[in-house]
């Protein structure tokens, strides 16, 4: 739902990553736990561009955490998965879901559209089918920020309509990254070989290593207060194409690799990493849109 009453003049629709836990046949529903996860998992991603926008978080049915984890036991993230995904009641939702916001609220505005993992994998399965089949809803889209999932060079070429970001301020592009640890043996969860990778610290896509003095402000819970904080030259990037990721080699920290999804992703940090940056970066790409800087300005409070 929104934030707030529509004031600003670009939107945010926002897919959140996996938080089912258990359902039957492998779908969560959408329950009081999902909707709370779902809330707290926003706070900590999607509202890095939340504060010059108005805000359309959809809740949809998903693949389980169980299921995803069954994926990648039989094989890793690859071509089942967005299969299972776009035949899923997540994909039904989510077209659901756009359709209403289309037709009832956005108006004829601008709009972000965003996710992670599992959402940004539905956000895949919106670029290349949904946003194909209504063009005039793709000219509105300032940006698609699908980090966490895979764009492989088949998918680019066959989905010839959707274009990738190559700097930090061009317009209408999808802008994708999968994060990991150096020195990984196993497939990280969502990267797949020869996948479109941006650094998010210096928006270019060349394998040249982004220095963490570069990173404005990765975000961490500060265990004394609870609440979330910016911790500027945390993380590093480096672009790797033959492994699909960005590798980061100076964290630590809460980002730490996550049992199941291979032994040296930092799928849980591909947000957090790079919080501040992304948040500078999505006003560059609306202030391009726009034609003028967005009147909301850039209102983050923290902590929150």
């Amino acid at each position: 739902m929104f934030d707030s009453l529509p004031e600003n003049e670009v939107d945010l629709v926002f897919f959140y990553p996996t938080v089912a836990m258990s359902g039957e046949n492998g779908i969560g529903q959408i329950d009081d736990a999902m909707k709370a996860t779902a809330t707290m998992i926003y706070k900590k991603q999607g509202i890095a561009i939340s504060g010059y926008t108005n805000v359309y978080v959809p809740y949809y049915r998903q693949l389980t955490m169980g299921r995803v984890s069954e994926i990648m036991d039989e094989g890793g993230f690859s071509k089942e998965i967005i299969d299972g995904i776009c035949e899923s009641e997540a994909r039904t939702d989510a077209y659901a879901a756009l359709d209403y916001y289309f037709a009832n609220v956005n108006n004829g505005r601008p709009f972000i559209l965003a996710g992670h993992s599992q959402g940004s994998t539905i956000c895949r399965v919106i670029l290349q089918e949904y946003l194909r089949l209504h063009p005039d809803y793709l000219e509105r889209m300032v940006a698609c920020y699908a980090i966490g999932t895979g764009f492989e060079k088949e998918w680019r070429d066959t989905y010839s309509h959707i274009r990738f970001a190559t700097g930090e301020s061009d317009a209408g592009v999808v802008v994708s990254w999968n994060t990991e640890g150096p020195g990984a043996t196993e497939p990280s969860f969502a990267a797949l070989p020869g996948s479109y990778n941006i650094n998010p610290l210096t928006w270019t896509t060349d394998e040249t290593t982004a220095d963490a003095s570069l990173n404005k402000g990765s975000l961490e819970l500060d265990e004394l207060t609870s609440t979330n904080k910016l911790v500027p030259g945390k993380a590093d990037a480096t672009i790797n194409y033959e492994r699909g990721v960005i590798v980061c080699t100076t964290t630590g920290g809460p980002f730490t690799p996550i049992k199941g999804l291979g032994d040296k992703s930092l799928h849980g940090g591909d947000w957090g990493l790079y919080f501040e940056n992304i948040r500078e970066n999505a006003y560059k790409r609306i202030t391009t849109f726009l034609g003028h800087e967005p009147k909301a300005g850039m209102t983050v409070v923290y902590p929150f």
